[in-house]
């Protein structure tokens, strides 16, 4: 007999796309930190971010970046990125 909470733990596993992890961390920069990021300067490669963007803004998201993490696993509960480079 087909039981649908065994189909339904399939879709728990998946990941949100690295679209919606881009702007998700846009967002929560431009709110936490002030500075305007575009999409394309950010990245994630093995659940990692990675930012292109001057030094000193760098610098502003690493002296954040524990805030940053706890909103985007806010925002997407366990699937989150875990480091920021």
């Amino acid at each position: 007999m087909f039981n649908i909470e065994n189909f339904l733990k399939r879709f728990t596993l998946l990941t949100p796309p690295d679209d919606a992890i881009r702007g998700a961390v846009r967002e929560i920069i431009e709110k936490e930190i002030g500075i305007s990021i575009e999409k394309k300067n950010i990245s994630v490669h093995n659940n990692i971010i990675y930012i292109k963007t001057k030094p000193l803004f760098k610098n502003e998201i690493f002296i954040k970046k524990q805030s940053i993490l706890k909103e985007l696993e806010k925002k997407f509960h366990q699937k989150t990125p875990r480091d920021i480079k």
